[in-house]
C-alpha cells in the first residue's frame, strides 16, 4: 500500500478532483492537477487537502482470490475499526462506498481495478480544513456533510493514525 500523509509534505495543496467528460457519454474521468503535473482517475468529485490520509491500495485480487466487493467490504471494516479503536460509532449506507459518522462522510473509497488489481484507494479525513468540500457536491451527492476524526475525538496525530490504518488494513487483507 502506498500512503499519502497530507499534512507531511507528499500532498501540501489543495486538490479538487473534477468530473470531466472525454470520448463519448457516460465515460467519465478526473483529471487531476498536482503542483507541475496532470494525472486521469476514474470517479466522481471528490477533494483532498493537507490533513487528509490518502491511502493507494495496490493489491492483486487474483492472488488473494478475491473480488472487487469483497475488497471494498475490507476497506471499510478496516476504517470502521479505526474509529472503533478511538471510541467513534461509525456506519456504512447503502449504494454509497465509504464510512460515515452520524450521517456525515468520514472516509471515501475510489478503487480501479484492472487485471485483478486494485489502484487508488481511500481518503480519511483527519485534521483537515472541510470548508473546501462546501464547494462542491462531495463524491457527487448533493448536500452531502463531512466530518473528520479531529472533530470526533482528541489527540489525534497523522501519522499515528496512518500506521495503525495500515496495520488494520494490512490484518484484514491479509486473512479475509
Amino acid at each position: 500500500m502506498l500512503i499519502l500523509k497530507t499534512s507531511c509534505g507528499l500532498l501540501n495543496t489543495l486538490v479538487f478532483l473534477l468530473k470531466v467528460f472525454l470520448v463519448k457519454p457516460n465515460i467519465y474521468w478526473k483529471i487531476v492537477t498536482f503542483q507541475s503535473w496532470t494525472r486521469i482517475v476514474g470517479g466522481q468529485i471528490t477533494y483532498h487537502g493537507p490533513g487528509q490520509l490518502i491511502v493507494y491500495c495496490l493489491i492483486d485480487l487474483k492472488r488473494l482470490g478475491i473480488g472487487v466487493k469483497k475488497m471494498v467490504s475490507l476497506i471499510e471494516i478496516s476504517i470502521m475499526d479505526l474509529l472503533t479503536a478511538h471510541s467513534i460509532e461509525s456506519h456504512l449506507k447503502d449504494g454509497a462506498p465509504g464510512v460515515y459518522v452520524d450521517g456525515a462522510k468520514i472516509a471515501a473509497l475510489g478503487l480501479k481495478v484492472k487485471n485483478g488489481r486494485t489502484y487508488h484507494g481511500l481518503s480519511l479525513n483527519v485534521d483537515m480544513d472541510l470548508s473546501p468540500f462546501r464547494q462542491i457536491n462531495p463524491c457527487g451527492y448533493q448536500g452531502l456533510k463531512v466530518t473528520q476524526l479531529s472533530d470526533l475525538t482528541d489527540n489525534i496525530n497523522l501519522d499515528t493514525i496512518a500506521n495503525e490504518l495500515s496495520q488494520i488494513l494490512a490484518n484484514h487483507v491479509t486473512r479475509h
